[in-house]
């Protein structure tokens, strides 16, 4: 058994999903704070600038550490010696919510529901009305459509329904730039564009939406959406 399965394995269960692992913990502050497990962070790290495409520098340390530390649930992939991916959440019980705090999958195991399980996991952990998210990448509008019954906004309904909209405005709290409330766009979420080119998914209508909606030029913006899902019945 090498460091990295000797680390999961001791610190919580991890599920086999056929020959990789998700590991679940409810106490990632206790874990995470703690100098000795700095390096699952320096590796998670790595995985998260693979999947956003951008250098290590641009992916800070303490930024990874926040993503990690700073949630109610973690869930990491990984099997064969490597992490896979993570997806970390913080629980607002009054919305009904689980808000998706981080999540990075690592290039190679995108396509492949590395994603999907990741937060199928968290799910499974604490049962909860509703997701939501901030982004700027059209695949993960396209996963949060494949867990949930109805997502705001969609390409279908782009104006959001007046009984959402408080919740948005709620959540998007002091959070930077100016938060649109019909369409739920936040004008200058981020003081850059996360990516060096804004991926697309492999829905057409859904990259051409965002291309529109947040104003892409050259592949980049700064601005962002806040999706906001309630589950499928399970």
């Amino acid at each position: 058994m090498n460091g990295l399965e000797g680390f999961f394995k001791s610190n919580d269960l991890a599920v086999c999903v056929k020959d990789w692992f998700i590991w679940v913990t409810e106490e990632p502050k206790a874990l995470f704070e703690k100098q000795e497990n700095f390096w699952i962070i320096e590796l998670v790290r790595c995985v998260a600038a693979d999947s956003f495409g951008v250098e290590i520098e641009q992916k800070s340390f303490e930024g990874i550490r926040d993503h990690l530390a700073n949630a109610d649930l973690v869930s990491v992939a990984y099997g064969h010696g490597e992490i896979y991916g993570f997806a970390s959440v913080r629980i607002l019980s009054d919305f009904d919510i689980f808000f998706l705090h981080g999540v990075a999958i690592a290039k190679k195991f995108q396509s492949r529901g590395v994603g999907l399980k990741l937060i199928s996991a968290l799910l499974n952990r604490r049962r909860l009305g509703k997701i939501a998210l901030t982004t700027q990448n059209p695949a993960m509008f396209c996963l949060t459509r494949k867990m949930t019954s109805i997502v705001y906004p969609s390409p279908e309904d782009k104006i959001v329904p007046l009984v959402v909209r408080p919740i948005g405005i709620s959540l998007m709290k002091n959070r930077r730039g100016v938060f649109v409330q019909n369409t739920f766009i936040q004008e200058g979420l981020y003081s850059q564009c996360l990516y060096p080119v804004i991926p697309e998914s492999n829905d057409d209508e859904v990259n051409s939406w965002f291309r529109e909606s947040l104003k892409i030029e050259n592949g980049i913006t700064r601005n962002g959406f806040l999706f906001i899902g309630e589950f499928k019945e399970m």
